[in-house]
Order: C-alpha cells, then structure tokens, then sequence
C-alpha cells in the first residue's frame, strides 16, 4: 500500500508538474506575444521619427534659403536702399501738407507713402531724432506735446 501511494503521489505531481509547465509556457507566450507587439510598435514610433526628423531638415533648409535662419552680419544684406532725398525733406514735406500739424505716427506713415525707402525696425524713432537734433529741427517746431508743425 506504502508503495501505491508513493506512486499516486508521484503521479499527482508530474500531473501538478504538467499543469505548471502549462501555465508557465502559457504565461512565456503571453510575454513574448506583448514584447513582440511592443517591438513592432517601437518600429513604427522610430520610422515616423526619422520621417519627422527629414521634415524638419527639410523646413530648415527652406528657412534658411528665405533669409530666416542664421542672422546676417550688419552690412552684409547688400548694397543700402538710396532714397531720391533725404529723410527731413521727406518730414517737411509731409509737415506742409497738413498745417494743423501731426504726430510721429503720422508723419512716419505719410513719409513712407511719400516713397521713402527703410528697414528700419522703428521709423518713428529716426524721425523724432531728426525733427529734435537734425536738419528737420531747423523746419519743424513741437506745437504742442507730440504734435509737430513747420516754423513760420
């Protein structure tokens, strides 16, 4: 009887031993099932890395043949725009045509719609400079605060 039972206890265990080795390959399939996924999802992700990376190239290179990449050293955006006169002709001028007098906003838009030709970042600035320390002081006089007429 010692003997039929170390024999069913021995069966009951390869039969346990089956089971575990089951669930364990069940379990290392699983594993392997999600690693692949994952691997093949990794693929993907660096594919549309590399496609986004070449995009952006791509812009930088256009970017740049517009003129909007690396900031050009100062003189070195050719030759300086030439106007037919200078720029306190231009204020007079403007200044003349309206005698109850104007702004800086006004007189910077009727210069440049009178054709003067700038790239500069504040007109505005250029021009108050050449009404208070420039030939213009000689034309053009503050009436009141921000406004600015000719001097009779």
């Amino acid at each position: 009887m010692a003997k039929a039972t170390l024999e069913t206890l021995a069966e009951k265990a390869e039969a346990a031993q089956a089971a575990l080795d089951a669930a364990e390959q069940e379990r290392v399939d699983e594993l392997l099932g999600t690693i692949n996924d994952n691997a093949a999802a990794v693929v993907e992700l660096q594919n549309e890395s590399i496609a986004a990376q070449n995009e952006l190239q791509a812009m930088g290179y256009r970017v740049t043949n517009v003129g909007g990449g690396k900031k050009q050293a100062k003189g070195s955006g050719g030759p300086r725009q030439k106007n037919s006169q200078p720029l306190y002709v231009f204020i007079q001028n403007a200044v003349e045509a309206n005698p109850g007098g104007m702004s800086l906003g006004e007189i910077e838009e009727a210069v440049v719609a009178a054709g003067y030709k700038t790239t500069a970042a504040d007109l505005k600035r250029n021009i108050a400079q050449c009404i208070s320390q420039g030939p213009a002081k000689e034309i053009v006089e503050a009436k009141t605060r921000g406004v600015y007429t000719l001097i009779k």
